[in-house]
């Protein structure tokens, strides 16, 4: 694992630098879950995947494959949000943004009502995210568009589209990874 983004790293494009997961947690933190997260952290992971290795046999999957973020618990692990730093180098900062919203959603969760079910996107679920989606409180971190948390993680096809398509832009110059 490694740390948190910053200025020189990129998402999306060479304009986009990833926003910096811990500075984020923490106002997301004292934003929307009144500080309530302080036994978490959050953390780059190179283990989560958005789509699980074919090669490796059902039973020595690890459980975490098959999403770019990740709510671990207590008392089997510290308490940490993972989110999956390959994903996520090529992806717009308002699609981490979400994810770590919704990971905190868990959080928040299981240090309010003890769910440690990370499959379990019930009506309190809903009702943190979809309070969060809708609400006008003061947030520099806020996309243009707004958030757009969802129950399910859905970067699937575009994490592989923009692994495969990586353009840079050199001025008025396009070139892609083909071509360097």
């Amino acid at each position: 694992m490694t740390s948190g983004g910053g200025e020189g790293e990129l998402a999306g494009s060479v304009t986009t630098p990833v926003p910096d997961i811990h500075a984020l947690f923490s106002h997301y933190n004292a934003i929307y879950f009144q500080d309530s997260l302080g036994p978490f952290t959050v953390e780059w992971s190179s283990k989560l995947r958005q789509s699980p290795s074919l090669s490796k046999p059902k039973k020595r999957r690890k459980a975490l494959v098959g999403s770019p973020g990740s709510c671990r618990y207590p008392p089997k692990y510290d308490p940490a949000i993972l989110l999956s730093e390959s994903d996520f180098k090529f992806r717009p900062s308002e699609d981490l943004k979400n994810i770590l919203l919704h990971e905190m959603i868990h959080a928040y969760l299981f240090m309010k009502h003890g769910i440690t079910d990370r499959n379990k996107h019930d009506l309190l679920f809903e009702t943190l995210m979809d309070g969060i989606n809708s609400n006008f409180l003061i947030d520099q971190e806020r996309p243009i568009a707004g958030y757009n948390i969802i129950f399910r993680h859905l970067l699937n096809q575009d994490v592989e589209r923009n692994r495969d398509n990586h353009w840079i832009t050199l001025g008025y110059d396009c070139l892609s990874k083909d071509y360097e």
